[in-house]
């Protein structure tokens, strides 16, 4: 197969993916007819920028016609979708381009200069600490410096460095009392069930659980640290989609690096028979979410 047909076929299909992923939410969000044309489109374009920036972040880390595993995940994980297709949910569709954006930039990390994509990682993990303070979500984009660190070898130290750089941006709080961004004053009604939860989650949570066991670091660094934020977030009174919603981009990278390592464990027959495990709920999955009617 020709390699222009391979980029055909991979972008056809990421686009495909994308429609059964946000079309049912963003079709409810147009129903509720409660926004305004401009802040509705900014937020489908912080979204879309997400999904791309991260296909193509997944091509650079695991190599050409990978990337669109990881658009596959990102697509399907609900969170994304309900927060692509809410716009005044601002924060966290920015947040969502930011995260992206912080891995792109880890993807593209060089051994012989590793400094650019640090430095980029450090000015945008700057950003939201510096405009919403200590807020767990703002916390996310510096998740994506294990993944550089993994692709990379950098030492801890480097990785610790420029975090506290990043981390600094929450001196600039003070000056920037901007507040989480709505639109016209409207918050949608995005609360989901516990049950609704579960039933939407619960393919890529058996996902994350197996990934703790893999023997892959950054993954597992990622999952746990998403989980915590989240536990903090919602305890703190707010949704986990506020903040899970960001955290798919780096989400749908660790899922993909440990399928992918399921997959091509040819040689090891408890890994791979996993994927006769994982398989069925991934297409349950997939049912539910292009054809449950959700209210949210």
């Amino acid at each position: 197969m020709s390699t222009r047909r391979e980029q055909f076929i991979g972008e056809s299909l990421f686009i495909v993916l994308v429609l059964l992923g946000w079309t049912p939410f963003y079709l409810e969000a147009i129903r509720a007819d409660i926004y305004d044309a401009a802040p509705f489109l900014l937020g489908g374009f912080f979204a879309i920028l997400a999904a791309g920036l991260t296909y193509d972040a997944g091509e650079r880390l695991f190599g050409a016609g990978k990337g669109i595993y990881v658009a596959a995940v990102l697509t399907s994980l609900p969170a994304a979708a309900i927060v692509f297709s809410e716009p005044p949910l601002l924060s966290s569709t920015s947040l969502m381009f930011i995260s992206a954006a912080t891995l792109w930039f880890a993807s593209r990390g060089k051994s012989d200069n590793p400094r650019e994509a640090l430095f980029f990682i450090a000015i945008l993990s700057a950003i939201p600490l510096a405009v919403f303070g200590l807020w767990p979500p703002a916390l996310l984009p510096l998740l994506s410096l294990f993944v550089v660190q993994h692709k990379l070898s950098l030492k801890w130290s480097t990785v610790l460095i420029t975090a506290v750089i990043g981390l600094s941006g929450l001196a600039a709080n003070s000056f920037l009392p901007l507040g989480l961004p709505d639109v016209l004053g409207n918050q949608p009604n995005i609360e989901l069930s516990w049950a609704e939860s579960t039933a939407l989650l619960a393919p890529w949570i058996t996902f994350l659980l197996l990934a703790l066991i893999a023997k892959i670091s950054w993954p597992r660094i990622i999952v746990i640290a998403v989980a915590l934020l989240t536990l903090l977030h919602v305890y703190s009174g707010g949704a986990w989609v506020a903040i899970v919603g960001p955290a798919a981009p780096v989400l749908a990278m660790a899922i993909t690096a440990v399928v992918l390592k399921w997959f091509d464990a040819e040689t090891e027959g408890g890994l791979r028979n996993w994927r006769w495990f994982v398989l069925p709920l991934v297409l349950v999955f997939v049912a539910l979410v292009v054809c449950t009617d959700r209210e949210i």
